[in-house]
């Protein structure tokens, strides 16, 4: 700007510093010139460096914040935090499509060396099949609230792997409704080309000896539940179907009895479920949903209509009348295990102690290797096996 000399003369910042470099007195008419000048006493602010996403070891699909830090920059009195979001279509094999880096805290400078970004609503790290993360870069702002270079980017993206959801009470029942499918839920939204490959998933049935093929994989459009066509169907009841059996069981040993490893006896209670646990408290049964020859029930003792199984009473065994203990004959010519101890309840988890004749078992598991989340990283190890008797492993 083109100042009078006596406007040069008086001119001074905050501070009371007058312009350097005026030399001379008014009114010295070769003073009316151009003159540049700047109240910047403290010079340039350098760029921060080192730049860190602290929570990026904890961040999933849905994550909403991101947590940044920085040592202090030399001369800066404040920051701005700018951030770019990154769209992979497809998921993490696809194309990157950046937007511009925006700054992200428009109401005010950040005065520490550490910043949150929360993102809006409907903002995480997955849209559909396509992974997102994003970049940030730091500036700092010197007291004139002049911004330095920017830093290097970090990015902040999803590094949890997936994992298998616990098993639900319709889960279970999916084991053992006729059906040849059989749905497998994940905890995140999973890469559908991975998720929809047949080989990888395992399912296990008959105490873990016998494998049923997958035929198909096919992804539902929630991208967490990938729905598995079997070579075998499903029933508890028909001979020659895969018939699992949808409670973690004994299996009794050389003495054909439901027995329990409490000291002093052959045959002792199963732990009891709360009492909202439905259907039964205690059972003994088989797996073919036969008693031969059909069993006298003990004192307290109620066998079922459909000659399934016996309801133990108030002493939690299952007894017949003048037996210490059951002994459930296998029928003829049925492949299945031939004599079990079931337990039932809303969490289907075996809590009782095994005699050393008898064999815990958990008659169907289904184990998932080779499946991908959006951002590309593998099924979790001890999240990647599932079954009718608890929760994902």
């Amino acid at each position: 700007m083109t100042l009078q000399c006596n406007a040069l003369k008086n001119l001074k910042d905050v501070n009371g510093n007058t312009i350097d470099g005026f030399t001379g007195s008014c009114p010295d008419v070769s003073y009316d010139k151009l003159y540049s000048f700047t109240t910047n006493a403290t010079g340039a602010a350098t760029a921060p460096t080192n730049v860190v996403v602290v929570n990026a070891s904890s961040i999933d699909y849905n994550s909403t914040t991101v947590n940044l830090d920085w040592p202090p920059a030399s001369g800066a009195l404040a920051y701005n935090i700018y951030r770019s979001k990154v769209v992979k279509l497809g998921g993490y094999a696809g194309t990157e499509v950046p937007e511009d880096y925006k700054i992200i805290n428009t109401t005010a400078a950040v005065y520490e060396s550490q910043s949150t970004d929360t993102f809006p609503a409907g903002e995480n790290f997955v849209q559909g099949q396509n992974q997102v993360f994003y970049r940030y870069k730091v500036v700092s702002l010197n007291s004139d609230k002049n911004e330095s270079a920017t830093s290097d980017f970090v990015t902040a993206a999803d590094t949890v792997a997936p994992g298998l959801a616990a098993p639900t009470a319709s889960f279970r029942t999916d084991y053992a409704d006729g059906n040849d499918t059989l749905d497998v839920v994940f905890n995140e939204p999973v890469d559908e080309v991975s998720a929809e490959v047949e080989g990888n998933y395992s399912v296990w049935g008959f105490n873990g000896t016998t494998q049923v093929t997958v035929t198909k994989a096919f992804m539902k459009s929630d991208r967490k539940t990938v729905t598995l066509t079997l070579d075998l169907a499903m029933d508890n009841n028909t001979a020659g179907t895969f018939r699992p059996l949808v409670w973690p069981h004994v299996k009794a040993g050389e003495n054909n009895s439901c027995n329990t490893g409490l000291a002093g006896g052959d045959n002792g209670p199963i732990t009891d479920y709360p009492a909202a646990s439905a259907p039964y408290q205690f059972v003994c049964g088989t797996v073919d949903n036969v008693l031969n020859p059909l069993p006298t029930p003990g004192a307290g003792d109620v066998l079922l209509s459909d000659n399934t199984a016996i309801v133990a009473g108030a002493d939690g065994i299952c007894n017949t009348a003048g037996q210490a203990n059951l002994t459930i004959v296998h029928a003829a010519g049925l492949v299945s295990p031939e004599y079990i101890c079931i337990t039932s309840g809303t969490d289907l988890d075996l809590d009782s102690s095994v005699s050393p004749l008898d064999v815990a078992v958990y008659p169907v598991v289904v184990t998932v290797n080779g499946v991908k989340d959006v951002a590309g990283i593998d099924i979790a190890a001890t999240r990647n096996e599932i079954g009718t008797a608890g929760p994902a492993q």
